[in-house]
């Protein structure tokens, strides 16, 4: 479940400054399942980002081998 990014943190910390302490108890195990979902997609992005910069390395040395012919 995505939250609307257009509201400011401030506005999320309001909400939660005023939760009572069993109201955090019943969000807590949402959020861990977000904070997880949320790693495992960085985890996926970063392992993008680092094939791409492999190829774009593997494209620059056959440019420069191309480029010497």
């Amino acid at each position: 479940m995505r939250q609307d990014s257009s509201k400011p943190v401030g506005a999320f910390i309001d909400k939660i400054n005023v939760m009572s302490r069993k109201e955090l108890e019943h969000q807590l195990p949402l959020a861990q399942n977000s904070l997880e979902a949320i790693e495992v997609e960085l985890e996926e992005l970063m392992a993008l980002r680092d094939t791409n910069v492999i190829r774009v390395a593997a494209m620059t040395a056959r440019l420069a081998t191309l480029q010497q012919v």
